[in-house]
């Protein structure tokens, strides 16, 4: 079988400002009808087994670690009204849902995707995302990111090579590091607080070299 997990909060946003930017008007459930119809697509090209998951707040429990860190403050009204909508339209339609409240959609994404690969029956896993920090999640061809906007499918080597071509020396190896320092606050490397992408480049070469080859 072949696990297809879509980060419904994107698709719902990508949904809505494209929406907005063709037809230069937002309708009630525009983006919803949009995501549903990307799932359906789905399900009508022979998708057996699919997750979605989707941000139920915006704020998660990294809100009580980091001040700062993103909320919902700002999202507009028109579009932060779709978020349940979305969630039950989805629950309708048979679609398994992560409304995630204390984690993120992400979150959910990356654990789904794990546990999925560790089932013998599971073929293959595709995580319908360009977020590069779902790239992590990426196995060999087992585990692949799938990027709609960029027409790709990104297996091991299409991750590494893209990463190599970005950041330089270290870069493949360093991937996780990196990103775990610049982005995923939760994984934060404990002498690295408050550091940029340059400077969590040079704690990732640092720690690379202490990986055994």
């Amino acid at each position: 079988m072949i696990i297809h997990l879509l980060d419904g909060t994107y698709e719902l946003f990508r949904h809505f400002y494209g929406i907005r930017r063709f037809k230069k008007t937002d309708p009630p459930f525009g983006a919803v009808s949009g995501v549903l119809a990307t799932v359906a697509q789905l399900l009508e090209d022979d998708a057996t087994h699919v997750g979605v998951a989707t941000d139920h707040v915006i704020e998660s429990f990294r809100n009580n670690l980091w001040a700062g860190y993103k909320t919902g403050a700002g999202i507009e009204r028109a579009l932060k009204a779709q978020f349940t909508p979305l969630e039950e339209a989805l629950v309708a339609m048979g679609v398994v849902v992560w409304p995630e409240v204390e984690l993120e959609a992400d979150d959910a994404l990356a654990s789904a995707a794990y546990l999925a690969a560790q089932d013998e029956r599971v073929e293959k896993v595709c995580i319908w995302t360009p977020d590069k920090d779902l790239a992590q999640c990426v196995v060999d061809e087992r585990v692949v990111q799938v990027d709609r906007r960029g027409n790709a499918i990104r297996g091991a080597e299409a991750v590494r090579a893209g990463t190599l071509s970005i950041l330089g020396r270290h870069a493949i190896a360093e991937l996780p590091i990196r990103t775990a320092l610049v982005r995923h606050e939760p994984w934060r490397h404990r002498h690295a607080v408050g550091v940029g992408a340059c400077r969590g480049s040079t704690l990732g070469s640092q720690e690379c070299e202490r990986v055994p080859q």
